[in-house]
C-alpha cells in the first residue's frame, strides 16, 4: 500500500491517481492526531505549505515510520524548497541564475529580475524589472499585498523561447528511483505555467511523442533531485542561453491522467504518461516487502498536538 501525505486543501493534486486505486491519501491532520499508522509506503509532500512546527510534527513522523519498516520518501527536515533549492543549484553550477532574499540584505548582481513568494505556488508578484529602482518599487507594492518580507525572494531572468515567440517548459518526475517525462507545456509568455492551447506546431508535439520514454539532460536532472534530497516530485525546465535550467521541484504537482487534446501526437504522449506515472508508483509499493501491522506514533511533539487537537475540538469559541 502507498500512503500520499499532503494537506487537505491540496489533495486535488493526485484525483487521477486516486480514482485510479494507485494509493491513499492522508491530510497532515489526519497524520498528525494518529496514534499509530500502518506501516507501508508513505511519500510526503507540500513542505512549502506547511509552518516551521507542522515541519518538525512531519519530521517526527517521518522517523517513526522509518524506524518501524515504513518505506518512506521526502524526509521533512532535508527538503530544499524554492529559495534553497535555487541557491543551492546556482552555487553547484547547475543553473545560470540566482536568488535573492531582500529580508536579508540580498540584492541582485544582474538584472532583469522578477519578485514571487518563497512558499506557495501563486505564480509571480511582478512582471520583469529592469533597475533596482523599479524592484524597490515593486516590493513596495507587493508589501501592501500582505505578503510577509520574509517569504519575498527575488530570481534571475533565466528564460528564452525555443522557436520565435514560443516558450517550453518541460517537467521530469522523480519516484523513486525512477525518472520520466510528463508532456510540455508551451506558451507565448516567459512565464509558462498552464499552456495555450494550439500554440505549438505538430512537429512538436510529434518529437514529444518520439521521445516520451527518454528524460533529457538525464544526469544533471537526477543530481539536481539529489541536492534537493528530493526522491518524489517534478522538476519544470526551461532553456536560458541554450543551457538548462531548473526552476523548482514540486513534491506535490497536479498529476493529470487526461489524454484528450486535438493533436494524435500529444494524446498519445499523454495515454504513455499516464501509464509509466501508473508503473512508477505500482513498482515503487512492490518494492515494499515488510511484513503488516501498525507503527506506533511516539515523541513529545506528536503526543503535545494529538493533546492540542482535542481540546480544539471541544473548547471552541461561540460567537
Amino acid at each position: 500500500m502507498v500512503i500520499y501525505l499532503s494537506r487537505w486543501e491540496h489533495t486535488y493534486t493526485v484525483k487521477s491517481p486516486i480514482r485510479k486505486k494507485l494509493f491513499r491519501c492522508l491530510s497532515y491532520d489526519e497524520v498528525f492526531a494518529a496514534k499509530s499508522l500502518p506501516c507501508a509506503t508513505y511519500i510526503f509532500t507540500d513542505f512549502d505549505r506547511l509552518s516551521q512546527w507542522e515541519l518538525e510534527l512531519a519530521s517526527c513522523v517521518y522517523q517513526n515510520l522509518r524506524n518501524g519498516g515504513a518505506q518512506v520518501l521526502n524526509h521533512p527536515a532535508q527538503v530544499a524548497c524554492r529559495y534553497e533549492l535555487l541557491r543551492r543549484l546556482h552555487l553547484a553550477g547547475v543553473n545560470s541564475f540566482n536568488v535573492y532574499r531582500p529580508s536579508l540584505d540580498e540584492w541582485p548582481t544582474r538584472y532583469p529580475v522578477f519578485v514571487r513568494r518563497d512558499s506557495f505556488h501563486d505564480g509571480m508578484l511582478s512582471g520583469l524589472l529592469e533597475t533596482r529602482e523599479a524592484l524597490d518599487a515593486a516590493l513596495k507594492l507587493v508589501e501592501s499585498y500582505g505578503v510577509p518580507f520574509s517569504n519575498t525572494i527575488v530570481i534571475e531572468f533565466a528564460a528564452e523561447p525555443v522557436e520565435g515567440d514560443l516558450y517550453r517548459k518541460q517537467a521530469c518526475y522523480r519516484v523513486g528511483d525512477q525518472f520520466f517525462v510528463d508532456t510540455t507545456v508551451h506558451e507565448r509568455n516567459w512565464i509558462v505555467k498552464y499552456g495555450e492551447l494550439g500554440v505549438a506546431p505538430e512537429t512538436r508535439y510529434a518529437a514529444e511523442l518520439a521521445e516520451i520514454n527518454s528524460v533529457p539532460y538525464a544526469p544533471t536532472v537526477k543530481r539536481v533531485f539529489d541536492i534537493a534530497k528530493i526522491e518524489y516530485g517534478r522538476v519544470d525546465i526551461g532553456l536560458y542561453q541554450g543551457k538548462p535550467q531548473f526552476y523548482e521541484i514540486n513534491t506535490n504537482p497536479t498529476v493529470s491522467f487526461n489524454t484528450k487534446h486535438p493533436s494524435p501526437s500529444r494524446a498519445l504522449s499523454r495515454e504513455q504518461f499516464v501509464v509509466n506515472y501508473t508503473e512508477a508508483i505500482r513498482a515503487l509499493n512492490q518494492s515494499f516487502t515488510s511484513a503488516a501491522g501498525k507503527i506506533e506514533m511516539t515523541g513529545k511533539f506528536l503526543s503535545r498536538q494529538r493533546r492540542k487537537a482535542r481540546w480544539r475540538s471541544w473548547s471552541r469559541p461561540t460567537l
